[in-house]
């Protein structure tokens, strides 16, 4: 497989494998940096329905473009908060037991 496209796959994976919001855009960031990067300076461009083959041929049949997920969702769990006051203090929301 071609170097930069085998980068550009690793930073397609970051991105569908991500399990927050911020992780995913911080992905998406790098991915169009290094698409952008390449645009200016490779002599010959990067096919990149290869990056949807790459799924296609694993079996993963999803809307996608480019390999990117276009369904992504955030890891609900991944990507929860717990309230301020409650699980962060061992006697709970410090109101009297009354």
């Amino acid at each position: 497989m071609d170097p930069l496209l085998a980068k550009h796959i690793e930073l397609v994976e970051a991105a569908n494998n991500a399990a927050t919001d911020a992780e995913h855009n911080i992905a998406l960031a790098k991915l169009v940096g290094l698409r952008d990067a390449l645009d200016c300076m490779s002599p010959r461009p990067l096919h990149l329905i290869e990056c949807d083959q790459h799924y296609l041929m694993q079996g993963i049949d999803r809307p996608m473009c480019c390999g990117v997920w276009l369904d992504w969702m955030p890891n609900v769990l991944a990507d929860r908060r717990e309230p301020i006051g409650e699980a962060s203090s061992p006697k709970g929301d410090g109101r009297a037991a009354g």
